[in-house]
């Protein structure tokens, strides 16, 4: 995303939900070769780290979406990896970038929440941090889950501009021991 671009989104974001960022040590402790997990509570999420996390980030993202004619403008403000969740070694192109000492989000749920809580986390993000050997950045969305952009009506009271914080937590390194293997590795990833 262009710095003007980013500049003015941020602005935007900022000025309508209040937007708060807390532990931004927390980014720079974590190196350069980093994956940051967000969960994912609404359709703003995507918009909301790339204009508030400080560096070019590399989102990867469903193939199918990114087909779709209202993503197909928002992916030229991001780096867009496309990677198709059928097939296993897609995760290998995401591996690859993040080992050049990149920086990359995933949405370990896979999909935005329809209940208001996490949903089931897939292991691919653990396996990819640990085949990269990355660093693993969690990040808190808070907020946006209660705006019409989420899957949540009906469930939660909606509102047009509520607050939302973005709250980065300390950097983890996964270790899964060498004895660990095939469903018992992808178990402990996930975990």
């Amino acid at each position: 995303m262009s710095g003007l671009a980013r500049g003015l989104l941020r602005g935007v974001l900022r000025l309508l939900y209040r937007v708060r960022i807390t532990g931004l040590e927390h980014y720079a402790q974590a190196g350069p070769r980093v994956l940051i997990v967000a969960n994912h509570t609404s359709f703003l999420d995507a918009a909301l780290l790339a204009a508030f996390l400080p560096d070019r980030l590399t989102f990867a993202i469903n193939t199918e979406i990114s087909k779709r004619w209202w993503m197909r403008p928002l992916l030229y403000l991001v780096d867009a990896l496309p990677l198709d969740p059928t097939n296993p070694y897609s995760l290998k192109t995401l591996i690859r970038h993040i080992a050049t000492d990149q920086r990359a989000v995933i949405f370990p749920e896979g999909r935005i929440t329809v209940t208001g809580s996490l949903m089931k986390i897939y292991p691919g993000p653990g396996l990819v941090a640990e085949k990269s050997r990355a660093v693993l950045l969690p990040v808190r969305i808070d907020g946006a889950q209660f705006t019409p952009f989420s899957r949540l009506r009906g469930r939660v009271r909606l509102r047009w501009l509520p607050k939302i914080t973005l709250t980065i937590l300390p950097p983890q390194r996964l270790t899964i021991p060498d004895a660990a293997r095939g469903r018992e590795r992808r178990r402990i990833a996930g975990k």
